[in-house]
């Protein structure tokens, strides 16, 4: 993985405050407060990596408060999942909240798809054949 500086950088190890990462060039190691983590398209894109999210979609957000308005554009199934951890936070669960239940998908066929803490929010998508790991 890069750095933002272009510099290769693996991770290293995390707790509940901060992960850990070492650039491979010179062996130093810095930290990076998780809160900074979660918000970072690059952690949504390598988790999605793990855990097969990678396949483009339609992804759709309507808000219906009198004239319903909506937004809609290709994407990939990581998104969308990234999506279905910030509502619930909107919400006033915890990101651990969603953690947990993404853990506990019974089925590999689920691919991580965590239960609506939404009411509506996170159902399902249209999915094409596409990826992008």
């Amino acid at each position: 993985m890069q750095g933002v500086d272009g510099g290769e950088i693996a991770f290293s190890g995390a707790n509940n405050e901060y992960s850990a990462w070492t650039r491979i060039d010179t062996q130093s190691s810095f930290l990076i407060p998780v809160q900074e983590t979660l918000l970072d398209p690059a952690f949504w894109r390598a988790l999605g990596c793990a855990l097969g999210w990678s396949e483009v979609c339609d992804l759709t957000m309507t808000c219906a408060h009198g004239e319903a308005e909506s937004q809609s554009y290709r994407g990939y199934y990581w998104m969308y999942q990234w999506h279905c951890f910030i509502q619930p936070l909107a919400n006033g669960y915890t990101p651990a909240t969603f953690f947990a239940q993404l853990l506990n998908a019974s089925s590999p066929r689920r691919r991580g798809r965590v239960r609506d803490l939404t009411r509506g929010g996170c159902g399902r998508l249209r999915h094409s054949q596409h990826h992008a790991c």
